[in-house]
């Protein structure tokens, strides 16, 4: 068989448990690996994906709803816990730019989606055991056991007048198992007796949600611009082509340096309680607690090693205690914000602009960035 026909199928799940009234909430995102690669983007055009439904979709599994909706809003506050792999690590800058999007309102900065707070956290990188949701993927394993996904299900795949393969053809077949993977998963047992909710993933051709096109299409640009190693040259190419997108990120990344809290395994991103931030903060929604009388807002308790079990973690009961003992301040601040300041600073947003003041060692500075610009040149 021609390599080009196979493709595996995966499946992104999510899980909510403890919610008020004891349930748990599963679903999962089946995709196609060549069509649908993961990545941090691809997970973000899906949170839109589901919010959209979730708002607008009469039909929209219950699960969904209850994740990204209450009482027919944007929840103000959302968190995520993941296996700190590559397509959603918190410490890259890709997952922290989408977090601080997510927190202005989309893509599209729209009011209706503001957030308070948005964050993402990690027991270790690529500690998939760690993490239980992967324990999800169990259930998901024993509802499609058994299934086979033959690449002649839908017929020849070559063309007709050619003799060669068709991409239609193969996509189709493709897109054919994948709706039998998400039919085999949905309403299957999952943890603790909550059923599972299974959809297709967003893709770049979806008119369904705008905000997941935008995310998809645009991650190629995007990476750009918030890599450190772009050079000017290539940015100013970048600004003259999409002038909206660098627009955009110029605003979406001074906002995010101004809200974001990080340790090595957390980064959350919070609007500051100061009414006449310029920033973007003035106009996010209130939000105290985490939940409806729930603890107060703050950022995700960092993960504390336990002294007395090398390679083991302190308890949820332990890891809040000590989290109240440093008076709530993570382990460890962006880069040059005092602990006491990251994440409520208010900044002016000229800030990022103030010329260094001269130091030892300053000439060395200039004549590397003379060097630079050379480069650039």
């Amino acid at each position: 068989m021609d390599p080009s026909v196979a493709s595996s199928l995966y499946s992104t799940t999510l899980r909510q448990s403890k919610c008020a009234d004891g349930r748990e909430e599963n679903v999962a995102i089946i995709k196609v690996d060549k069509l649908e690669p993961s990545s941090a983007s691809r997970h973000a055009a899906e949170v839109y994906y589901m919010t959209k439904m979730a708002l607008d979709d009469e039909e929209c599994p219950a699960a969904i709803k209850r994740m990204f909706t209450f009482e027919g809003a944007v929840k103000p506050v959302i968190h995520f816990e993941v296996d700190g792999g590559a397509d959603e690590n918190p410490n890259h800058i890709e997952t922290k730019f989408l977090l601080a999007e997510m927190v202005l309102g989309g893509p599209h900065l729209k009011p209706e989606y503001r957030r308070k707070q948005a964050s993402t956290s990690t027991r270790e990188s690529n500690g998939s055991a760690k993490n239980v949701v992967e324990r999800v993927q169990g259930s998901i394993q024993e509802a499609t056991a058994g299934m086979i996904f033959n690449s002649d299900a839908l017929g020849d795949l070559h063309d007709e007048a050619t003799g060669v393969l068709s991409d239609d053809k193969v996509h189709g077949m493709w897109k054919h198992h994948a709706e039998r993977y998400r039919s085999a998963v949905d309403g299957a047992p999952g943890l603790n007796g909550a059923s599972f909710a299974a959809i297709r993933g967003a893709d770049a051709t979806s008119s369904s949600c705008s905000e997941a096109d935008v995310i998809l299409r645009r991650r190629p640009l995007l990476i750009e611009l918030i890599k450190a190693t772009t050079s000017r040259r290539r940015r100013n190419e970048i600004k003259e082509a999409e002038p909206d997108l660098h627009k955009h990120v110029t605003r979406v990344e001074l906002f995010r340096n101004h809200a974001e809290t990080a340790t090595h395994y957390d980064t959350t991103i919070r609007c500051c309680d100061d009414a006449n931030c310029k920033l973007g903060c003035a106009s996010a929604p209130t939000a105290s607690s985490w939940y409806n009388e729930g603890p107060l807002l703050r950022p995700f308790p960092p993960v504390y090693k336990d002294p007395a079990r090398p390679g083991h973690y302190l308890s949820p009961e332990l890891t809040l205690a000590k989290y109240a003992e440093n008076g709530h301040k993570p382990q460890a601040t962006r880069r040059g914000a005092p602990p006491e300041r990251a994440g409520c600073a208010v900044l002016r947003a000229d800030d990022e602009r103030r010329p260094a003041r001269a130091l030892p060692g300053a000439r060395t500075r200039r004549r590397d960035t003379a060097h630079r610009r050379q480069h650039d040149r």
